[in-house]
């Protein structure tokens, strides 16, 4: 079984996406053993359109059974209207922590803006998963997700756990986030989104274990077999694989087969 901890869920105007019908979004799950599916919805990453996030997540999780949650999604931009929407779902369990995307946001990951969100997590315990990436000659906001922007708050707040979402992002970032995650035991890692570097699951494995890795596909943009492959044929003990897929998720966010 596999737990996919970074997903979407929603169209994207400017982007291709896979299976974005919540029918096709199960049966690709079924099809791969992806038992749970964590979902940033695409209304809130592109646009922080809150309402319609919230339907489609209260809609997605009662068809699936409980089998696709979702982050709560902070806009630094609009601070007040981020914290409500997530008071008002602090009870539900289709919520399974907290999404930032300051690139997406135009808004460096060291903005005092973003101070409230890791405020909210410490108080509720939830955790932090955040769009990470590399400098980038052709998208210059990436800039503000890189992952030394993130330091700040990993001082500030070492008992909020932070998952870099994409590991980095790209060769650079990637190393940076790997030292960081060196210094700070708080920091977990996913694999999504288009990685396909040579090496890159063992070069985690090697430099911070395989106890803070977490199997991700950024499905529906990604098509998550891509990434399962690039587990599977990794070098590394099966063991390892299995912590990957399922144990590391499983343990952190509570969650058991059923």
């Amino acid at each position: 079984m596999i737990i996919d901890t970074h997903m979407h869920y929603g169209k994207i105007p400017y982007l291709y996406t896979y299976s974005d019908y919540i029918e096709n979004q199960l049966r690709t799950m079924d099809e791969l053993e992806i038992l749970y599916g964590f979902c940033g919805h695409t209304y809130n990453v592109c646009s922080s359109s809150f309402e319609l996030a919230e339907e489609d997540t209260a809609d997605a999780y009662k068809r699936s059974d409980g089998r696709i949650m979702a982050f709560h999604f902070f806009d630094p931009r609009v601070t007040e209207r981020s914290l409500a929407f997530m008071e008002k779902h602090i009870d539900d369990p289709a919520y399974i922590g907290i999404k930032i995307h300051p690139s997406q946001c135009y808004t460096d990951a060291s903005d005092e803006r973003f101070r409230a969100c890791w405020e909210y997590a410490r108080e509720h315990k939830l955790p932090i998963m955040s769009h990470t990436w590399d400098l980038s000659q052709t998208n210059f906001k990436q800039k503000y997700a890189h992952p030394t922007a993130f330091v700040k708050y990993l001082e500030e707040y070492p008992d909020v756990p932070f998952i870099m979402g994409h590991s980095g992002g790209r060769f650079n970032g990637i190393r940076h986030a790997v030292e960081i995650g060196k210094r700070y035991p708080q920091v977990y890692f996913d694999l999504a989104g288009d990685l396909q570097i040579a090496q890159l699951v063992e070069y985690l494995v090697n430099n911070i274990g395989d106890r803070r890795i977490f199997y991700a596909s950024d499905f529906n943009m990604m098509d998550p077999r891509t990434t399962i492959g690039s587990v599977l044929g990794a070098d590394i003990p099966t063991s390892s694989k299995e912590r990957i897929f399922w144990d590391n998720a499983s343990e952190f966010f509570g969650l058991k087969e059923r």
